[in-house]
């Protein structure tokens, strides 16, 4: 692909596209945006990977997608430093969800991906068996195995504490207390 014609297809509405898909996924606007052009951009440095020409908002779509859930895992992982300095917030609560995400993150990067899939994004069991593939029992043994693995993690962790800083019935006790 020439200079000339990714720049005609850039040109031509290919941007105004993506950034329609950014938003369609729920992404606001300024950030549908700033993804789009970064995918537009990242398109052009690898655009000896496209294989067909002419589906090039879709390559580059899928490029924006990719950014946008690498920016969500990248944003996940930080806190702003007002939050942790608000001495309005209960230490239980901050407490709570250190030890949740370091659960999380002692559970196989599949367990991660699936509980996220399920509490984080509100996708369905029957959801993750069509997309994936596999049965819809496959998907909750699974699914239960990784709250299994997250509940064993909590209690070598020494706590039962919830998110809302309660004892054993906050929370998360429906959402990582079921079989």
């Amino acid at each position: 692909m020439t200079r000339e014609r990714y720049g005609d297809v850039y040109s031509n509405g290919g941007y105004l596209q993506t950034v329609r898909f950014l938003q369609a996924q729920g992404v606001n606007s300024d950030m549908a945006r700033e993804i789009a052009q970064a995918a537009w951009v990242r398109g052009w440095e690898r655009h000896s990977q496209l294989n067909v020409e002419g589906r090039v908002v879709e390559w580059v779509n899928s490029i924006a997608r990719n950014q946008f859930v690498s920016t969500l895992r990248h944003e996940r992982n930080l806190c702003p430093l007002s939050a942790a300095n608000d001495r309005t917030v209960s230490p239980a609560v901050n407490l709570a969800v250190i030890e949740l995400n370091h659960a999380l993150r002692m559970c196989t990067n599949r367990q991660q991906e699936l509980l996220e899939n399920v509490y984080v994004l509100g996708y369905s069991n029957s959801d993750l068996a069509k997309r994936s593939g596999q049965s819809l029992g496959s998907v909750h043994s699974k699914l239960s195995r990784a709250r299994r693995a997250v509940r064993k993690y909590m209690s070598h962790a020494g706590s039962n504490t919830t998110v809302d800083g309660t004892k054993n019935g906050g929370y998360h006790e429906t959402l990582w207390n079921k079989p």
